[in-house]
């Protein structure tokens, strides 16, 4: 089983999301064994390829993969009734 099955991180996730390393490796521009160290050694993806991922809609948000970067994934605003007519 691949590396990023055993793993629980962001990146992980992203990975599996895509396929797999290659896929992934294909959606940043970069070779599989690039994305396989970077699992390996617990490292983040970095911020212009995050932004690849962002791009490639594999239902992850550069806010998710990057929170330090990025900050925080903005919470869901719920709809209220009680909305005034703009005049």
């Amino acid at each position: 089983m691949a590396i990023e099955h055993h793993i629980e991180s962001p990146l992980a996730r992203a990975v599996r999301a895509a396929d797999g390393q290659s896929a992934f490796a294909r959606i940043i521009k970069r070779s599989q064994s690039y994305v396989y160290k970077l699992l390996r050694d617990g490292k983040p993806l970095p911020a212009e390829e995050t932004i690849l991922v962002d791009q490639a809609k594999l239902g992850f948000s550069k806010e998710q993969l990057r929170p330090d970067l990025f900050g925080p994934e903005p919470a869901a605003q719920p709809l209220s009734g009680n909305i005034e007519p703009a005049r």
